[in-house]
Formats: C-alpha cells, structure tokens, sequence
C-alpha cells in the first residue's frame, strides 16, 4: 500500500518481486500462473502508431472463424498458431492487474 499511485498503475507483474522458486508459493504459482517460471515481460511500444499496428494487427485475430469442424486431424496437426481470449478485470481493489495505460488505450482504439 505503501507505492504510489503511478507505479500502482503499472500493474501488479511490472513490480511485484516473483515467488521463491520452491515452496507452497510456487506451487500456488504454478497451478494458477501457468508458465511464469519461463515468461519475460515486455513493456508495449510506446510509439502511438506502433502501438496502434500492434492493436489492429491483434483485432484482426478477433475476426478469424472459430469453427474447425472441417479440418482434418492433419490439418489440425499442422496448425501454427492459436489465440486464446480471455476477459480479466483490469483491477481488484487499489491494484491494477495489467496496466491502467493499456486499459485507457484500449477504450480509445477498441
């Protein structure tokens, strides 16, 4: 409670310290953070117009068909690419969860 509002906004994985890599904690990380113990962070481009490219290109995904019924399991098989999407509070309490930057950004463009 003790940070700023700024570095509040930043979100939780931009400043909180991981979890020990042994330990109740890391097991509690493993079974509901997926793949941290492998995962780099990086901060989004902060240029408007290469976040903008970023955010279209991502949007284009959103329009792709879902329904696979007709591939076949080769087909299947040789698929290089998924995108998965989910829906998150952008905060729980005082703390952002993701950046408040991305938040704002997104109801701008989205």
């Amino acid at each position: 409670m003790a940070l700023s509002q700024d570095e509040k906004e930043k979100g939780v994985l931009q400043f909180a310290q991981r979890p020990p890599t042994e330990g109740i904690v890391a097991k509690l990380w493993d079974r509901h953070m997926g793949s941290w113990r492998n995962a780099r962070y990086t901060e989004l481009p902060k240029d408007p117009e290469k976040h903008k490219a970023l955010v279209d290109h991502i949007n284009k995904w959103k329009g792709a068909s879902t329904d696979t019924s007709d591939l076949g399991e080769a087909s299947r098989s040789e698929i290089e690419s998924l995108s998965i999407e989910r829906r998150i509070a952008p905060r729980k309490g005082n703390w952002w969860l993701i950046p408040k930057h991305v938040v704002d950004d997104h109801r701008h463009t989205g």
